[in-house]
């Protein structure tokens, strides 16, 4: 008798575990709709997943994006030619985060990149809208060089401190 019901409870709880663990994949497998608006290789809505955040999304949509336009070429010269328009730069400094309910957000990928900071690299929500801003970087820009471990040329937004520059 004892045998009988200890071996209904595990069995019980096995398939309650189970039941756990199926929801959680399915809810990971459950696609959302991430909108990209602004000034992108592409815009329009996309399926995302629910554990995807704003830059794993947006390189998988450019990678899809480019390559969807290379796969169109023919010839040498297609490809050189479409290489050349794809080397276009696509701001990942200010990029505005707009979610169903209406709370807006800035997100800095460069940061995110730099200092592994998730506040500059959000979860993804379902009705999420990623707005890329115009890149001009021959007014907007902050250029560090001289003795510094990587110089460089970068996009200037607002709340910008030295200290970041650097």
């Amino acid at each position: 008798m004892k045998k009988t019901l200890l071996l209904t409870l595990c069995f019980i709880f096995t398939l309650i575990a189970q039941e756990k663990v199926n929801q959680q994949q399915s809810m990971i497998q459950f696609p959302i709709s991430v909108t990209i608006g602004g000034k992108f290789i592409v815009n329009g809505t996309f399926p995302a997943s629910m554990t995807e955040r704003v830059d794993q999304f947006v390189t998988r949509i450019y990678n899809l994006a480019k390559e969807n336009s290379l796969s169109i070429a023919q010839d040498l010269a297609t490809v050189s030619e479409i290489n050349k328009n794809l080397e276009e730069e696509y701001a990942i400094r200010g990029l505005i985060l707009k979610n169903a309910n209406g709370d807006e957000k800035i997100i800095d990928l460069a940061k995110f990149r730099v200092n592994g900071d998730f506040k500059n690299n959000p979860y993804l929500k379902n009705d999420d809208v990623i707005i890329f801003p115009a890149v001009d970087l021959d007014r907007n820009f902050v250029r560090v060089i001289g003795a510094v471990n990587n110089p460089i040329k970068f996009m200037f937004v607002d709340g910008d401190k030295l200290t970041d520059a650097i």
